[in-house]
């Protein structure tokens, strides 16, 4: 399952927990290109829960909102990336170098206080010793 949950004007959070489905990320990428019509900068608080079931046909989905797609990478601020599984929590941090413009934070899931309040900009520091 995936769902959006809006923060603020221009933070959402994303929770990915259980199986995917196409029409999962069709809608949530519709959601996103709504909340893109009215702002400029974008954070995200992606939470994902247990292990993904991430399979190509929802690769294949979010390749056919390309466009969208590139409209949320150029509009994205923060991201804090929330994950149980370490092999995520490594790839997100490869993606996060890969990605220009974006700050990129990787938290486990006992750091979720963390994680939303360096989203929602309570503090600037993102992982308080």
């Amino acid at each position: 399952m995936l769902s959006i949950t809006p923060l603020t004007p221009s933070a959402i959070e994303i929770v990915v927990d259980g199986p995917m489905t196409r029409e999962d990320v069709s809608r949530v990428l519709a959601e996103i290109g709504a909340i893109l019509d009215t702002v400029e900068r974008l954070d995200i608080l992606a939470d994902v829960r247990g292990k993904p079931d991430i399979h190509p046909g929802l690769v294949l989905e979010e390749l056919k909102h390309l466009p969208l797609v590139f409209r949320m990478i150029r509009a994205i601020d923060r991201v804090a990336l929330i994950a149980d599984e370490a092999w995520l929590r490594t790839a997100a941090k490869i993606e996060g170098k890969l990605i220009p413009g974006v700050t990129y934070e990787v938290y486990r899931r006992e750091q979720s206080d963390q994680a939303r309040d360096w989203l929602l900009r309570r503090t600037d520091d993102p992982h308080p010793a």
